[in-house]
């Protein structure tokens, strides 16, 4: 649901990025008023390779339901996304199953999660320069005292940005010589919660 005036939280977070972070016209907007805010998460959810470095995120990767409400990398103008939880959650099947990453069920109990998954950084960049990294096992839970969804993730102390119209990716970087299973095809889904900036009147 939309809100009629920006949370004095995350207005307080953009004023102190204005005049660095925020696009001209993003902060004009903001002085006039023309901003609002709405509680929308970015999420992907994607089969992974077995090893080294993984891009969740890819250049000709569109925005699909059930997949991603990330189009191309990149946020659109106006767009800004206040990082303030993240969700991780782990999948597996068989090598002969042609289920897609929206037909599996996600877990994030850690020992659901395979150890070179589990011991492998999740990477948040923007431009090419990271912006935030976190070990995988820190985003799971021990044991399922709640419900995977909702609320439950990492709750981050300070905020994150992810500015519009600037291409960012969603990253998993394994230890050296780590590899995951490869007779059996492994997804995951990561969620960033938050709050995005949206142009008052834009659908």
């Amino acid at each position: 649901m939309l809100k009629n005036q920006l949370k004095s939280r995350e207005l307080a977070f953009l004023e102190n990025h204005g005049a660095k972070d925020l696009s001209a016209e993003t902060a004009r907007a903001i002085n006039e008023k023309r901003i609002i805010l709405e509680d929308e998460p970015l999420y992907v959810r994607t089969r992974i390779g077995t090893a080294g470095g993984i891009d969740l995120l890819t250049s000709d990767l569109v925005e699909k339901v059930g997949l991603t409400n990330i189009d191309r990398q990149r946020l659109p103008k106006f767009v800004n996304f206040i990082i303030d939880s993240i969700q991780f959650g782990y999948s597996i099947a068989a090598a002969v199953d042609n289920r897609k990453p929206n037909e599996v069920d996600y877990t994030s109990l850690v020992d659901q999660v395979p150890s070179a998954l589990r011991h492998a950084n999740l990477v948040i960049s923007q431009n090419d320069k990271p912006i935030l990294t976190l070990p995988v096992k820190s985003l799971l839970q021990q044991e399922k005292i709640r419900g995977y969804e909702g609320k439950a993730g990492y709750q981050l102390k300070y905020p994150r940005m992810l500015k519009e119209d600037v291409s960012f990716q969603i990253s998993i970087k394994f230890p050296n010589d780590a590899t995951l299973d490869i007779a059996e095809h492994h997804f995951v889904e990561v969620i960033l919660n938050g709050t995005r900036t949206k142009l008052r009147g834009n659908a």
